[in-house]
């Protein structure tokens, strides 16, 4: 795999994360408080946890990919 296809591969990765803390968190805060309850915690949890994770691993995943690919 190269740089370039690691690099698709994080994006991809952290977008469908993202998109699934999202996905978990709406049901959470409309128990807990109704819709723009649950709208604010969709949008923190799957916009600032999911994407900032995902880029704070972003290094590391690159480079873990490549490696297995054997460049």
């Amino acid at each position: 795999m190269t740089p370039d296809d690691a690099k698709r591969a994080h994006r991809k990765i952290t977008l469908l994360t993202a998109c699934v803390v999202a996905a978990l968190a709406a049901p959470t805060g409309y128990d807990h408080g109704g819709w723009l309850n649950a709208v604010v915690v969709t949008v923190t949890a799957g916009g600032g946890g999911g994407l900032v994770g995902g880029y704070l691993l972003r290094h590391r995943l690159i480079a873990a990919l490549t490696k297995s690919a054997g460049l």
